[in-house]
Order: C-alpha cells, then sequence, then structure tokens
C-alpha cells in the first residue's frame, strides 16, 4: 500500500538450533533500486508505516547467534536402589507413621552434605504428597532414606489392588531432584498383617456401634446389674453380655486366601457368625467400648497359626478372688492400664458357650499352656494389651 512495486522484497531466512546454541542468518533484497537515498522531504510529506521496512531501507544480511541457558536446578541426589517393605493393610492406619512402607538407598552427588526431605504419593490412597523425616547425607556418601505414609479413612479399599507409588526426593528445589515410581500392594479394609497386637485396630473401628449395643443389653438387664454388689458389677456385666452376645452368634472358620480377614465388631453382630479373631475381636470391642479393659492372648502354634482369645479385668482386688471362684487356677492377677493389681479372666469367645463353661475352657488353656508349660516364660503364649 505504501511502498512501489507491490510486492516489495523477499526476506529469506535459515537457522540452525541445537540443545546448546543457534545460529541464524537472514536478509531483505527489495525489488527496486535503493542505491540512491531519498530526500528528508520525503519523510517530512509521507512519514513511515514500518521501523523495519519501509522506504529508507536498504537491503541488508543479518547474523544472528544464541546460547540456551539452563534454568533448570543441579541435581544433588539421586536414588541407587529403593526396596518396598511393607504392604498396605488400610485399617491399620496409624502402623505406617512409624513403620517404613520403603526403604531407598540414596547417593549425595554434592561436594557438601546434604539434608534430602522424601517424600511418597500413592495413588488411589493418598490425597497430596506425604513427607517423611529428613535425612542429612555426608558429600559423596550413600544413606538409608526411610518413607512412611498416612491412611485416609475417607479411601475406604473394598477389594485388594496393586496401586503405583511415587517416591520423591527433594532437597532445596521446589521440584524433586529424583523420581522412581514402584508397584505396591493395598489389601482390602478387613485384611490383616496376622500380628496380635494390630488386632486392636478392629477393636477401635467402630466404639460407637459396640457402645451402643453394649449398653442396650445393660438397660435391658438394668435390675439385675443395679442389684449386684459393687465390688462385682464389673464381673455381673462382662456375663450378661458375653450371655446376649453368644446366643445369636455360630461359628464359621474364614476362606483360604494369603491374608486373614478380620470382620469388624458391626459386621460380626450383623452376621452373627465369625470365627476365632473375629468373636474375639468384637467381643473385647463391646467390653472396650463401655470401659471395661481387656487384652489379647496370642497362643502361637508350631506351625505358625495362631489362636486368640481374651483376659478381662474384672477390676476386683487380688483379695476378692472368693467372690467370683474359689479356683485360683481360674483366675489371673495382672496390673491393669494404670498400674493396679487385679483380678483377670482367661476367656474363650469361640466355644459360643454360656459365661461359666467359656470361662472353665479358657481357664484350663491359660494355666496348662501359658504357665505350667511355661509358655508365657519360653514366648510361646504372648499377652497382648491395647
Amino acid at each position: 500500500r505504501y511502498q512501489f512495486p507491490f510486492i516489495a522484497g523477499l526476506q529469506p531466512f535459515v537457522s540452525i538450533s541445537t540443545h546448546l546454541f543457534n545460529i541464524s542468518i537472514s536478509g531483505i533484497k527489495y525489488m527496486n533500486d535503493r542505491s540512491k537515498p531519498l530526500p528528508l522531504s520525503e519523510l517530512v510529506s509521507n512519514g513511515i508505516h514500518s521501523l523495519m521496512n519501509n522506504q529508507f531501507s536498504y537491503d541488508r544480511i543479518n547474523l544472528g547467534a544464541s546460547i540456551a541457558l539452563s534454568f533448570i536446578p543441579e541435581k544433588n541426589v539421586r536414588f541407587i536402589d529403593l526396596e518396598i517393605k511393607e504392604q498396605i493393610f488400610p485399617t491399620l492406619e496409624e502402623k505406617y507413621l512409624d513403620t517404613p512402607v520403603a526403604v531407598a538407598k540414596v547417593v549425595n552427588l554434592a561436594d557438601k552434605p546434604i539434608s534430602v526431605k522424601p517424600a511418597l504419593f500413592i495413588h488411589s490412597l493418598n490425597d497430596e504428597l506425604v513427607y517423611s523425616p529428613s535425612v542429612t547425607i555426608p558429600a559423596k556418601d550413600t544413606s538409608e532414606v526411610k518413607y512412611f505414609t498416612t491412611i485416609h479413612p475417607h479411601h475406604p479399599i473394598v477389594k485388594s489392588e496393586i496401586a503405583e507409588a511415587d517416591f520423591y526426593l527433594y532437597t532445596s528445589n521446589s521440584d524433586p531432584d529424583d523420581m522412581i515410581q514402584k508397584p505396591l500392594l493395598i489389601n482390602d479394609i478387613n485384611s490383616w498383617d496376622g500380628v496380635v497386637a494390630n488386632l486392636s485396630y478392629f477393636v477401635k473401628h467402630d466404639y460407637d456401634f459396640s457402645s451402643a449395643y453394649s449398653k442396650s443389653i445393660f438397660n435391658r438387664n438394668k435390675e439385675s446389674i443395679d442389684s449386684t454388689a459393687v465390688e462385682l458389677k464389673v464381673f455381673q456385666k462382662v456375663k450378661i453380655l458375653f450371655n446376649e452376645f453368644a446366643k445369636n452368634m455360630v461359628y464359621v472358620s474364614d476362606p483360604r486366601a494369603n491374608v486373614e480377614h478380620i470382620q469388624f465388631p458391626n459386621e460380626t453382630i450383623k452376621l452373627k457368625g465369625g470365627d476365632c479373631d473375629d468373636f474375639s475381636v468384637c467381643f473385647s470391642s463391646l467390653l472396650e467400648s463401655v470401659g471395661i479393659e481387656t487384652a489379647f492372648v496370642d497362643y502361637k502354634n508350631d506351625d505358625g497359626v495362631s489362636h486368640v482369645n481374651l483376659l478381662i479385668n474384672t477390676e476386683l482386688k487380688p483379695g476378692y478372688s472368693m467372690l467370683i471362684t474359689n479356683n485360683d487356677k481360674k483366675f489371673f492377677v495382672r496390673k491393669n492400664s494404670g498400674g493396679i493389681d487385679q483380678i483377670w479372666i482367661p476367656f474363650e469367645t469361640t466355644s459360643l458357650n454360656d459365661f461359666g463353661t467359656d470361662w472353665s475352657v479358657a481357664s484350663e488353656k491359660f494355666e496348662k499352656e501359658a504357665l505350667e508349660q511355661l509358655g508365657l516364660a519360653k514366648g510361646k503364649v504372648v499377652i497382648v494389651d491395647f
């Protein structure tokens, strides 16, 4: 519009680029003669409409060069190896706060000590990165880095699955210095790792349900409980609660599986059946939810299979045992959670007979295996408090 001819010129361009540098050559060749400069009056009268190409521009060649500058921070550490130590049992949520899910071997690439902050993200389980305690690695040295995690209750895992777990190493950079991904087995919420102490997670899972169930039974038997001597009220409550609980239950073994399956107390009550683990967990929960102290007794067999029953705190002082029995083999004096000696009774939930029979069955087993055969001393019988 402002120059003649209409196609005022050609502008060829050649560029060579790598990840380190760029070199470019460009030029302009005008179609009309630009050898004679235009008078200044042309500029005054017509002005210019482009800084780069106008009636005062000449043929030219441009040479350009650039060097690529990287803004990616230097990596200070990297993984050498990472080993998965634990599969995930979702109900045992607090376990993974002090038991590492994985342990990595990490090398410091820097010439100075580096503080490494590990982070973990388990797909389908975590909402955000879970950071573990920092580890300082000496210059040019290697160290173990442990990964812990948290489990949120709003992630119910109803079916076991293999999930991807992302493991990160952070130092002073906002981006991770290194990352590695590994498959991780997440079991369903009813799976148990076989450690008797961890049954407590199932006991405490739904205290509201257990408390309501126990209190409803106590209310139906209020007259009997109120007429009982103060010293025997706890014992009487345990007796009434078990007789009511047992009459509706049927023993059913778990299906064969790679991991143990534990029912929550509300599931056992609803299904009216279970095995020794289910009954021990359920009855313990019914008692603990109303303030009656219990402990698990783990009878370890040579084949690796355990049998679990209970010790129940009657809250009787050692000198008052005659109020419940004249047989000194039917109770066990041990300290409660406050360090006070009280009378505890062994109890077998699996038999599902009346209270007296199941007390006797458990007492005979405890006397024989825990005391006479020195099971407690040898570690073959273990009492597990919550």
